[in-house]
């Protein structure tokens, strides 16, 4: 599920030079209102993304796992 103001952005300008990578998003995450993920990030099935959190370039997610924040990261007792 991508709520509103939802973004998947697989590029980026870094340090003067265009980056780009793969993301991969599986079956029956969802994705928060506001929230950002950036390129070549792995999130498994079933996992969530708390509203308006940033998701970093290269993070893993595991399944079924709760994240949150800026930068986004496990959200334990969730």
């Amino acid at each position: 599920t991508l709520n509103a103001g939802s973004v998947i952005q697989c590029h980026s300008q870094e340090d003067g030079a265009f980056k780009s990578d793969y993301s991969t998003i599986g079956s029956g995450c969802t994705i928060g209102v506001g929230a950002l993920v950036h390129y070549g990030v792995t999130i498994g099935d079933g996992a969530v993304l708390a509203p308006d959190s940033f998701l970093m370039k290269g993070e893993q997610v595991p399944q079924h796992a709760q994240w949150g924040g800026n930068p986004a990261g496990e959200m334990p007792g969730q």
